[in-house]
């Protein structure tokens, strides 16, 4: 019976290689796919270096195509090394290597990014770039020890722990329910301390103003409008398509499409307008422009151009419904704002604390998408109980 197995060493071995050869052959076809081979080679040679062949056949898928983010990512050959160790003993399928190396870089890679580069980086290097102000060595120096002592003995250990659960660690991230959880909860934590970060921490003194003839353009000014010594917050529009919108949905005056989506996006806080089409552009247009031609496309009704979103008389048409709305800047800023305290019915100087988006926009695009949703799921509900009634009558 076969029994090749891998001592500690030469799994700390591939460990230091993955920890700092990772990116040593990154290319467009196969990103990470050599080094990782490379951080195998060692182990490879072992388990099947009296067989040629199989050594040949466990290079080479080896340098397919693999890319993850690699801090969090060191667990995966930390994994694939124990899942070779098993094949090497005729324990484990060569195609559950492949489908787990290819199963679990995807989710560490938007774990990784927005966990590692998308949060703590980013948090280090703000820390960093005050104290590194009047050009003083201090930040570089905290930044290069902050993160190599801390993601240094993450990823080892990782790389570590991977190979100690081997098959079970696959059980564990391949449940989709924890790896969807797990993705979610992150990004949502590396976008949210990415925004309080930039908002309340990061300034970037530049002087440089470009000048074309009497026109002259201040960089530091643009950046003042984001970031802290302004103080101030942004608005912003988000355009929403919808596709494959059946025709012939919404009741004409007070029903109509634009009525029930409005209303619903005029619920959600901070809106201040809304399009539909081209919208406030179309009051400069001519008739013979905003009207949209119908044809007949492959035994469809559509129309050649869109400029009234896919509604017409506040029913669809069957083009896609175009929707626009515009979201004002969020009202709690760090500017000290003339405001009155009614107990005492003075004017007052209000200044907030605490930390508040400079922009809302990146965040309300959800709730703007979901709105649209179930007004337009509330019209197509309508739209088919009159259909069936119709029917009905007619029976």
């Amino acid at each position: 019976m076969t029994n090749k197995r891998l001592d500690r060493k030469d799994v700390k071995r591939a460990a230091w290689t993955w920890m700092f050869f990772h990116h040593c052959a990154q290319n467009y076809e196969r990103m990470q796919g050599l080094a990782f081979c490379h951080t195998m080679s060692k182990a490879l040679e072992k388990l099947y270096g009296d067989d040629e062949e199989e050594l040949k056949s466990a290079l080479t898928r080896h340098m397919q195509f693999f890319n993850t983010e690699p801090q969090l990512g060191s667990i995966i050959p930390g994994i694939t090394l124990a899942l070779e160790e098993g094949r090497a003993n005729h324990e484990v399928d060569t195609n559950l290597i492949l489908s787990t190396k290819n199963a679990l870089m995807g989710p560490f890679a938007g774990i990784g990014d927005s966990l590692v580069m998308g949060t703590y980086s980013p948090i280090l290097l703000s820390i960093a770039i005050g104290l590194s102000q009047d050009g003083s060595p201090v930040g570089a120096i905290f930044f290069i020890i902050a993160w190599l002592g801390t993601v240094v003995p993450m990823k080892y250990f990782l790389f570590m722990k991977g190979y100690d659960l081997g098959i079970d660690a696959v059980k564990i991230m391949m449940n989709d329910r924890v790896k969807n959880m797990i993705t979610t909860a992150l990004t949502i934590v590396g976008l949210v301390v990415i925004g309080g970060v930039a908002s309340t921490t990061v300034a970037a003194p530049i002087k440089f103003v470009f000048t074309a003839g009497e026109m002259s353009v201040s960089i530091q000014d643009i950046l003042n409008k984001i970031m802290p010594k302004n103080m101030d917050s942004i608005g912003g529009s988000i355009e929403t398509i919808v596709t494959n919108v059946p025709s012939g949905i919404g009741e004409p005056y007070f029903d109509s499409i634009e009525s029930i989506i409005s209303h619903g996006l005029f619920s959600i806080g901070a809106i201040k307008a809304v399009e539909f089409g081209d919208g406030i552009a179309m009051s400069k247009m001519s008739g013979s422009k905003a009207n949209d031609p119908f044809r007949i496309q492959d035994g469809k009704v559509v129309t050649v151009t869109n400029h009234n979103g896919g509604i017409n008389g506040g029913i669809t048409n069957g083009m896609p419904i175009i929707v626009r709305s515009y979201i004002k800047p969020t009202p709690s800023i760090y500017q000290k704002q003339d405001s009155i305290n009614f107990k005492t019915m003075t004017n007052e100087t209000l200044e907030i604390k605490g930390r508040h988006d400079p922009c809302i926009t990146h965040r309300i695009r959800v709730v703007i998408d979901s709105m649209i949703a179930i007004c337009l799921c509330d019209m197509l509900q309508t739209r088919n109980t009159t259909l069936y009634f119709n029917a009905k009558e007619k029976l």
